[in-house]
């Protein structure tokens, strides 16, 4: 939290408000703050899936919904910026609140014991590596959701990227029209939200995850036949169940993911997350260059692989608890 708090305020303390330019600067310190945030998700998946599995999906749909809730404090960002600038505005919403969330992350949150390395390190001897502790067949065992994440988060990405620009030319909409897409995407995500807090604990987090999968592949097919004279409130409500379909997606894939026992914890967290960036990368560099109909077909296509990457490929059930030969089962 604190490198991210570094990396808002850096650009104003070190870039010349009256140099040139300098794109480079601004983007190492983005480059900065992904770290941070992807380092947070790790982070925050690692210690809710302490959480008893009927507890733990609700609890990180919560944590969540505070992305959106925080969407609320940008009027008040703006009313500092106006009063007092960028630099002080930075420390007082982003550096201050960083810190002391820090710290208080530091003093309440769990985190590895002597007897935890001892345990590693015993697991360690008796397979005679360490990576054969952290047990070899991770991979394989997250092949599935990985392949997901990569996969969703590309079309994703591609579609954010495109989709203000389609709706103008396809649509002829104005600034004021677009505007109400914003909230469209913004009640998406919180119905997807509160849809996965209720079914916490109820259904099979990798079949829910699969079927709203699918419900994307449906719409995109949906949106390459969609004429230019369709209304408002049909774009309206089809932007609703996309971004409604993408945060259940990506809520259970994230607690599903959680379900790794053991030291495959934290390095299979950082897999999904690493594979997801991957995917983000790769739609925003493609995105430019097909149309938005075969940007569509190609988006239906990765969803269909995706859902069923997720139902075919092996369970993240099975892990070996660290100290010990014992395998411990999850339920999926």
């Amino acid at each position: 939290m604190l490198i991210l708090a570094v990396s808002f305020l850096a650009p104003q303390v070190l870039l010349p408000l009256d140099g040139p330019p300098m794109p480079w600067a601004l983007a190492a310190c983005r480059f900065a703050a992904g770290v941070a945030v992807t380092g947070y998700g790790v982070v925050c998946g690692v210690v809710l899936s302490e959480l008893p599995e009927e507890r733990r999906t609700k609890a990180l749909a919560q944590v969540e919904m505070s992305w959106f809730l925080a969407s609320f404090v940008v009027p008040f960002f703006g009313d500092l910026l106006d009063a007092f600038g960028a630099t002080l505005s930075i420390v007082l919403l982003i550096v201050l609140p960083a810190a002391l969330l820090s710290l208080a992350m530091a003093r309440f949150l769990p985190g590895r014991s002597g007897g935890d390395k001892v345990g590693a390190a015993a697991a360690a001897d008796d397979d005679g590596s360490a990576a054969a502790a952290v047990d070899g067949s991770l991979l394989a065992r997250m092949a599935g959701v990985l392949a997901w994440g990569a996969l969703v988060m590309f079309s994703q990405a591609a579609f954010q990227c495109r989709y203000g620009g389609w709706l103008t030319d396809k649509f002829d909409m104005s600034a004021t029209e677009l505007g109400h897409f914003s909230n469209a995407i913004g009640l998406g995500n919180l119905a997807g939200n509160f849809v996965v807090q209720l079914a916490s604990g109820r259904v099979s987090l990798r079949m829910l995850c699969a079927c709203t999968t699918m419900g994307l592949f449906f719409l995109n097919g949906a949106l390459v036949l969609l004429p230019s004279s369709a209304s408002i409130w049909l774009l309206f409500g089809l932007m609703f169940l996309y971004f409604f379909f993408f945060e259940i997606g990506f809520l259970t894939s994230y607690s599903y993911t959680t379900q790794l026992l053991g030291d495959s914890k934290t390095i299979g967290m950082s897999y999904y997350f690493a594979l997801m960036a991957l995917g983000r990368v790769a739609g925003d560099w493609v995105a430019p260059f097909p149309s938005m109909s075969l940007l569509f077909a190609w988006s239906a296509v990765a969803y269909a692989v995706a859902a069923g990457a997720l139902v075919s490929f092996g369970s993240l059930a099975r892990a070996r608890e660290r100290g010990t030969g014992r395998v411990q089962v999850a339920v999926v």
